[in-house]
């Protein structure tokens, strides 16, 4: 039998990505299992802070700061601060191959994600699907509302 030592999960800070780190966090608090939590940004700070509804900032800096800020807050909702055997990484890039990468780099044994994420519209969103085709480890897909 395989032992679950390492438990990746992706989150894009969607309703199911949040179902999926509280999930996952409990699982590893059960089994002992370190976590790795990571968010895959869009390079461009200026594109993450539209997409996130953050305005009033004049200069890089500020862009900058207000997208680690609305990070960080959005990370406390789902990493308690006295959570134990959990890491968090900042991606940038192409969201379901940075995924596999971390996959791989972390030596994961287990992906625990949301099925869809903040844009997706049907049952299962793209960076899933890709993540079923393409993960080397098993994956353990959360949410439970459909969309109507």
């Amino acid at each position: 039998m395989t032992m679950i030592k390492r438990i990746l999960i992706p989150v894009d800070f969607s309703e199911d990505s949040c179902e999926a780190a509280s999930w996952g966090r409990s699982l590893a608090d059960q089994i002992g299992a370190e976590v790795l939590v990571v968010t895959v940004l869009d390079v461009s700070d200026l594109r993450v802070a539209m997409n996130a509804g953050l305005h009033g900032f004049e200069t890089q800096q500020e862009v900058k700061r207000m997208v680690q800020e609305w990070i960080d807050a959005q990370y406390a909702k789902i990493i308690p601060a006295n959570a134990r055997n959990i890491r968090r990484e900042i991606r940038r890039g192409i969201v379901e191959k940075e995924i596999v990468e971390a996959v791989q780099e972390f030596n994961a044994d287990l992906v625990v994600m949301g099925k869809r994420g903040l844009g997706a519209r049907e049952f299962l969103g793209g960076k899933t699907k890709y993540l079923l085709e393409h993960s080397p480890v098993p994956l353990v897909l959360m949410g439970g509302k459909e969309n109507t």
